[in-house]
């Protein structure tokens, strides 16, 4: 399946291009997006701070959008730390 966007995204958004396995896509109202998991592994990619990581990580904890062990791993992994 192809999103294509017909008109420039608002400034505070970024749309950004990748070939995805399909286990790092979900569908949300009929749009592709990308899993948590790997979106939050995206912006770490990006350099974007660890302290976007760290509340993104925790915001997907209480919403529900990542699981206590996928938390518990992204914070392991991607800020070298051994708790949550």
């Amino acid at each position: 399946m192809t999103l294509r966007i017909r008109r420039e995204p608002p400034a505070h958004l970024a749309i950004h291009h990748a070939d995805l396995d399909p286990k790092d896509v979900q569908v949300v109202e009929g749009i592709p997006v990308t899993m948590a998991e790997r979106a939050i592994r995206d912006v770490h990619a990006a350099h974007l701070g660890p302290a976007l990581v760290r509340q993104a990580i925790d915001d997907g904890r209480r919403t529900g959008y990542l699981s206590s062990d996928q938390a518990k791993r992204l914070k392991r992994e991607l800020l070298n730390r051994k708790k949550p």
